[in-house]
């Protein structure tokens, strides 16, 4: 699909059904900064669109690295759930082959004094961002199998990355890594036995949104938004993530989580202003 036919399905999408609530704060006076609070119930979209997104997040060519710019601003989100979260499931592994004790497949990180509405490990990120700062983040970044999971549950890595694959288990394991809402697979990596570290290059060679599955054992997954700019972020357990130093722009928001879904908002940030969004499910 084209970069243009992608963005007004995007742009479509979230015109029909996105409701907001917009308020200019006072500038702050230290940084130069006029908040604008946006609380906003984004459109829903389907995995594969929300995957199309991602890969291409910087347009139809890849992301140039521009320290030259200087029309920048800063953009903040919060996502938010106003329904009840599901409910976590128990998973009891076959204790005579994997010695793992039954467990809770936690998707969403403990909150530990946070709201109890705010949603972490969702991965947020920018649609038509085509030049800016450069990414900073670690070219080398590990998964690793202890203990009947996958850890981390949720990460985001730049493009281009090595991905080292670490083994704590004795039990045969065959991950399979693939594009979320996408046929076909990247790559398959076999674990049988504890110790093994294996690194992986070409998994990570190009953007998207990846699921790590497990074909012999169902209950073990993560998940790696491998980031084609900077502006790509995985939530804490405060549902919040925040980008300064953001190409004054039009763009689109998109926010993804496993359990919850995906949705798209529509937003625009401007010169010296630091834009400030609510974003619910």
């Amino acid at each position: 699909m084209k970069w243009s036919a992608l963005w007004f399905l995007l742009s479509a999408c979230s015109a029909d059904k996105q409701s907001a609530q917009t308020k200019t704060a006072k500038p702050d006076s230290a940084a130069g900064i006029a908040a604008a609070r946006v609380a906003a119930l984004s459109a829903p979209i389907s995995p594969d669109t929300a995957n199309r997104s991602l890969v291409n997040a910087s347009g139809v060519n890849a992301y140039r690295v521009d320290s030259t710019l200087t029309t920048l601003g800063a953009l903040s989100v919060q996502v938010l759930s106003t329904n009840p979260f599901p409910s976590d499931t128990t998973v009891r592994p076959d204790f005579a082959t994997t010695k793992c004790r039954p467990f809770l497949d936690a998707t969403f990180p403990p909150r530990r004094g946070a709201k109890n509405n705010s949603v972490g490990n969702a991965i947020v990120w920018l649609v038509g961002v085509a030049a800016g700062p450069g990414d900073e983040s670690s070219k080398r970044v590990n998964i690793r199998l202890e203990k009947c999971q996958l850890q981390p549950r949720v990460q985001r890595v730049p493009v281009g990355a090595t991905l080292n694959a670490f083994n704590r288990d004795d039990f045969p394991s065959d991950l399979r890594f693939a594009d979320i809402g996408q046929a076909g697979t990247r790559a398959t990596l076999r674990f049988s036995e504890s110790g093994q570290v294996i690194p992986l290059g070409d998994v990570l060679a190009k953007p998207g949104l990846l699921e790590v599955r497990d074909l012999l054992h169902p209950w073990l997954r993560s998940y790696i938004a491998v980031a084609p700019h900077p502006f790509v972020t995985v939530t804490g357990a405060d549902g919040k993530i925040t980008w300064d130093d953001v190409p004054a722009g039009s763009y689109q928001l998109v926010v993804w989580h496993e359990r919850l879904g995906a949705r798209v908002l529509p937003i625009v940030v401007k010169q010296g202003e630091r834009l400030e969004l609510k974003v619910e499910y």
